[in-house]
C-alpha cells in the first residue's frame, strides 16, 4: 500500500521538477519546497534566497553567483540572484512566495 502512495505521489508532482519522496508518509516534495500532495504548510512558506539562487543556477548552468538581494519587483518580495558565465552577467528574480523566476535578464560584462 506504501509503494503505491509514493507511485501517486510522484505522479501528481509538476512536470520539469524532481520530486523525492518523503521517508515517513510517502509524500512528494517537489524542487521548489511547495508539498506535491498533503501539507498546506509547506505551500505557504516563503521561498529562501538560498532556495532562490538553486533556482538561478538551474537557469543559467556553470554560472557563478556574485551576488545575492532581497528587494521588491513590481510589488512582489523577490530574491535578485546575480551570475556571471563567460563574457555574459544574468540577473535572475525569484519570487520569494511561489519560487519561480519572474524576471529573467542578462547583459555583456563591461571589461574596462
Amino acid at each position: 500500500m506504501r509503494q503505491n502512495r509514493v507511485i501517486i505521489a510522484i505522479a501528481l508532482a509538476t512536470a520539469g521538477t524532481a520530486a523525492l519522496p518523503a521517508v515517513g508518509g510517502g509524500a512528494a516534495l517537489a524542487a521548489s519546497g511547495t508539498a506535491a500532495a498533503g501539507s498546506t504548510a509547506a505551500a505557504s512558506a516563503p521561498v529562501t534566497c538560498r532556495q532562490a539562487v538553486g533556482v538561478a543556477r538551474n537557469r543559467v548552468p556553470n554560472a557563478r553567483v556574485v551576488e545575492v538581494e532581497r528587494e521588491r519587483e513590481d510589488g512582489r518580495r523577490v530574491c535578485v540572484v546575480e551570475l556571471v558565465r563567460g563574457n555574459r552577467e544574468y540577473e535572475v528574480y525569484v519570487s520569494r512566495r511561489t519560487g519561480e523566476v519572474v524576471k529573467f535578464g542578462w547583459e555583456l560584462r563591461d571589461w574596462s
